[in-house]
């Protein structure tokens, strides 16, 4: 990274504690429990991509993962999703993190390049 002109505390330490919570995210594994209910199997994912993606309440992104919320009318209803939705979400919100990432990545990269 020292081509790149990237500071070592303000970026590029972030770049990898965001890349180390993306793959924290992809080990986030969903079971069914009996009942049909859709659960984190392990927490210890979870928090990891918590902490290292700056998010201050694991709950809420658990919740971001198992949930959509819908407001119909003047009800706001929580809808749990299956296996195979929470796992769609937790590679999306992946592929999104690493997409950003990556085109911060170029961006400061080709800044550094033209001067």
């Amino acid at each position: 990274f020292g081509a790149t002109g990237l500071d070592q505390d303000e970026e590029v330490k972030p770049i990898f504690r965001i890349n180390a919570g993306i793959i924290q995210l992809g080990e986030i594994v969903f079971v069914e429990d009996d009942d049909g209910t859709v659960r984190v199997d392990d927490q210890r994912p979870l928090q990891w991509a918590a902490l290292l993606l700056g998010l201050g309440d694991v709950a809420q992104l658990e919740r971001s993962l198992l949930l959509s919320v819908t407001a119909p009318g003047d009800a706001v209803q929580s809808l749990p999703h299956s296996c195979e939705r929470a796992v769609e979400r937790r590679d999306a919100l992946a592929r999104a993190l690493y997409t950003e990432l990556f085109g911060w990545l170029v961006e400061r990269c080709n800044r550094a390049f033209r001067t």
